[in-house]
């Protein structure tokens, strides 16, 4: 089995016994789910903190203008 990482400048090659393989992938598997969730819970807060910069100014505007 051969297992290949690719990163923005490299790419690294390696050959390991199938139930060694298994369990890399197995490992990498899991921290590309927790990559993800952290991503997602990342992108959840700057939605938030967008929405409520948004909310605010449009407050202000409204202020402003009455």
């Amino acid at each position: 089995m051969v297992i290949t990482l690719h990163s923005t400048t490299q790419t690294l090659t390696v050959a390991v016994e199938r139930p060694t393989g298994a369990q890399v992938v197995d490992t990498l598997r899991e921290a590309l789910r927790d990559r993800r969730q952290a991503l997602k819970t990342e992108a959840r807060q700057l939605r938030q903190d967008w929405q409520e910069t948004e909310s605010l100014r449009a407050r202000k505007e409204q202020s402003n203008s009455g």
